[in-house]
């Protein structure tokens, strides 16, 4: 059965990530074995989204090119139907507008498989090895399970629930929820049957819940259960944007060009969203800005991914599904054509929904990335010359008690 080099390149990527991992601990032995398993498989998303926008601007302005293959595949030939993806998913609905996308969304398949692979291989491993050492970067080293009853832990909880939200934005979230809620009850108004479109507005509204859901399903000293109230602050925005205005009001805006903007506002929060979930994690403050800052962007990265592959999994089972606009014929006043003009090669055109939104989101990416660098690296600074004051003054102390005791 034939497996393609994305899955390939995908492992490599995973092992040249926990070499930079290593690089990028500089000894300190902060690094924990979950650790290494997120930074590696987020490199892996990394490298390649990285791939995929050079062969985008190459089949762009290189005549003839063809690297992201949008006249190679098709999975009705016998070539294709030896592949593992199509042994997984079949020929779907075999709708021909959609054969342009499949060698680019195979790739970001298989790179699942190939990060997931060597992901766990390099975490089973670890394990092992802490197993054998004691080196206590295990999974579940240093976890204590918090000895109180439930009811204590849910006082536990709410007392630190009031001290990490302000009311104002806890009022925020319920805003937010009153508005899908309200949603829901104008479309099922309109149609008046339980649709696609309904259940998104239900399936949003839940999750507006869920990271204090998660916290009260898990003891503190779990992962799911140190996530910061604060991350739903974040999830709530691009629901609310992404779920509510678009779907809800009605906009004097193209879709395509809204699009845009849901991915543009998907990649900046998505790194802050990264770092706090990098912050539950054990050890998870100790480790140094550049490899909070690359996970961030990584998990910011493995979101669009993810989103990318949602959509054409829907266009490749459900009939007459256009979510990466495979149809779409672009304007000549739309932004990306006036800064690069037209491709050189008319059959990009079906991909161009796709690159474009990985172009917007890795911008917008790299962006707050770069923010967050420079706020983590002073933050580090800030700390060091507070930890240098503080050493000083007990020394100073220290020599003063000494010379009262000798002149005594």
């Amino acid at each position: 059965m034939m497996i393609r080099s994305a899955f390939f390149v995908a492992i490599l990527s995973v092992f040249f990530g926990d070499w930079l991992y290593g690089r990028l601990d500089k000894k300190e032995h902060k690094l924990t074995n979950f650790h290494r398993f997120l930074f590696s498989t987020a490199i892996a998303y990394i490298v390649r989204t990285i791939l995929e926008l050079i062969y985008f601007f190459i089949d762009y302005f290189v005549p003839g090119s063809t690297l992201q293959g949008y006249n190679q595949i098709d999975p009705a030939t016998p070539r294709e139907k030896g592949t593992l993806l199509y042994a997984l998913l079949g020929a779907g609905q075999g709708e021909s507008h959609q054969l342009p996308l499949y060698h680019i969304d195979y790739n970001f398949l298989y790179t699942m498989l190939g990060a997931a692979v060597a992901g766990f291989a390099l975490l089973i491993w670890y394990e092992v090895k802490s197993r054998k050492t004691g080196d206590g970067n295990g999974l579940f080293d240093g976890y204590r399970f918090p000895r109180m009853s439930f009811g204590e832990y849910i006082k536990q909880e709410w007392r630190l629930f009031r001290k990490s939200i302000p009311l104002t934005e806890y009022l925020y979230w319920w805003l937010v929820r009153a508005c899908l809620l309200f949603g829901l009850y104008l479309h099922y108004r309109e149609t008046r049957e339980w649709d696609i479109r309904c259940l998104l507005f239900a399936v949003n509204c839940l999750a507006t819940f869920i990271i204090p859901i998660a916290r009260l399903l898990f003891f503190a000293k779990l992962f799911f259960g140190n996530i910061p109230y604060r991350t739903q602050s974040i999830i709530n925005i691009i629901i609310f944007f992404g779920a509510f205005l678009y779907h809800t009001l009605s906009f004097d805006i193209e879709p395509f060009q809204y699009d845009k903007f849901m991915h543009l506002l998907s990649g900046a929060f998505g790194v802050p969203l990264g770092y706090l979930l990098i912050l539950a994690t054990r050890r998870g403050k100790q480790l140094s800005a550049g490899i909070k800052t690359l996970a961030s962007a990584g998990f910011s990265v493995i979101v669009m991914l993810l989103w990318e592959v949602f959509e054409f999994l829907s266009d490749h089972f459900i009939f007459d599904s256009h979510n990466q606009a495979q149809l779409w014929i672009p304007d000549d006043d739309i932004i990306f054509y006036q800064i690069f003009g037209k491709s050189a090669n008319p059959g990009t055109i079906p991909l161009m929904d796709t690159n474009t939104d990985l172009v917007i989101a890795v911008i917008s990416c790299v962006a707050v990335s770069l923010m967050l660098y420079i706020y983590l690296k002073v933050q580090e600074k800030t700390e060091k010359k507070l930890c240098i004051n503080l050493t000083a003054d007990e020394t100073k102390t220290e020599t003063d008690r000494t010379l009262t005791e000798v002149t005594v």
